[in-house]
């Protein structure tokens, strides 16, 4: 739990402990449900 009545101090909590924590966690897309190559192939042909 972060103080949140004192902004300059939260920020800086928020700061530090965010991107470890997200490391710890090391967050990952989901694998695509569609042919990501062929949608890519859509976009690029217009």
């Amino acid at each position: 739990m972060v103080p949140a009545d004192r902004e300059g101090y939260r920020n800086r909590a928020v700061g530090r402990l965010l991107p470890a924590r997200l490391e710890e966690m090391a967050p990952r897309y989901p694998p695509a449900a569609f042919h990501v190559e062929a949608c890519r192939s859509r976009l690029i042909a217009g």
